[in-house]
């Protein structure tokens, strides 16, 4: 049996990882970071199915996630219309389910070895999964977990000036607010509480700033990345998996079941690379196709739609849509997740 080698211990990798260990295919995971972590995520997961977790035998990570039913989306601070989402999604941080799936597979008896940066040519055996690389420009986005928040909804969306912002109950009672940003505040400040805050207000929140102001901060939440890029994709799949493969406009609550089904996807192929039934180059070729033919669609829906969220003049047909009950919600919801 061939051994399998995954870069990067986030969702995607760490899925893979309990999928071949279930298969008896050897498997060693190397994480630069170290679990329990906060990332920048809008820790929902919209569009996972019951069978993809059990394919995966994910099902004890997810015994506690939250379900969730409905999504407001808002404006300027006033709520524009409260949608039923056509089937639960999932709350759950990723502080918890990234431990939960790396303690799994190190219990099923594979390896993963936490505080490594692999210095690893491209190779037979070895897939990437360790996120998307940033680039210059692009967005960024904040997040960070508060107690005592009240929603008026599961999931809420603020749309901002070229920002928006997400809530969403995960386990504890907390509530994750990300968000995602052109325009990042800049300057000297006391906390990076603060910096958040200014920067919601430069983005046109400052109503979701004092309403956080009067909530409970988890301090060690807060974390940020910059970087980020929606529209480009590269031209193969060449063993990388998940985000690191490209990314998708997280207001569709997707990007966490994409890295998870997309190990589902690969799983059978890499077992059979590990059995020597298949060809390293075969499972570049075939994973490429696989991935394609599931997901193109979502990420060409995604992406037209995103600059709905991000533009203060299309936000403004959005709302006008929405509040005269014209806006066909179920039907894209199904477009970006399926």
């Amino acid at each position: 049996m061939k051994k399998i080698t995954i870069i990067g211990g986030g969702l995607g990798g760490l899925a893979l990882a309990n999928g071949l260990r279930l298969a008896d295919v050897p498997v060693e995971v190397m994480e630069a970071g170290h679990y329990p972590r906060h990332r920048v995520c809008g820790e929902f997961m919209a569009g996972l199915t019951e069978q993809t977790i059990q394919d995966l035998g994910l099902k004890s990570c997810f015994v506690d996630a939250l379900r969730h039913s409905t999504t407001c989306f808002f404006s300027k601070g006033k709520a524009i219309r409260t949608y039923a989402l056509p089937s639960p999604v999932l709350g759950i941080s990723r502080h918890t389910l990234d431990l939960r799936m790396a303690n799994l597979v190190r219990e099923r008896g594979g390896i993963v070895r936490e505080g490594v940066r692999a210095d690893l040519s491209p190779g037979n055996g070895i897939i990437q999964t360790g996120g998307n690389k940033p680039k210059a420009g692009g967005f960024s986005g904040m997040k960070g977990h508060w107690g005592d928040l009240e929603t008026r909804a599961d999931l809420e969306m603020h749309m901002g000036e070229h920002s928006y912002v997400g809530l969403s109950a995960v386990e504890n009672g907390d509530i994750n607010v990300c968000g995602l940003f052109k325009q990042i505040a800049v300057g000297e400040f006391g906390s990076r509480l603060d910096r958040f805050l200014a920067t919601l207000e430069r983005n046109g929140l400052g109503y979701l700033a004092k309403r956080l102001s009067k909530a409970n901060l988890r301090e060690d939440s807060l974390c940020s990345v910059a970087g980020l890029h929606y529209n480009s994709i590269r031209g193969h799949f060449r063993g990388t998996l998940g985000d690191r493969h490209r990314l998708i406009p997280p207001f569709t609550g997707n990007g966490m079941t994409i890295a998870i089904e997309s190990a589902a996807s690969v799983l059978p192929l890499a077992v059979a690379y590990a059995e020597g039934r298949l060809a390293w180059e075969q499972f570049l070729e075939e994973s490429d196709t696989r991935l394609r033919e599931q997901f193109a669609h979502r990420y060409r829906t995604a992406n037209l739609l995103h600059p709905f969220l991000l533009s203060p003049s299309l936000q403004s047909i959005l709302t006008i849509l929405s509040r005269a009950r014209l806006l066909p919600f179920p039907a894209l919801y199904k477009l970006t997740h399926a």
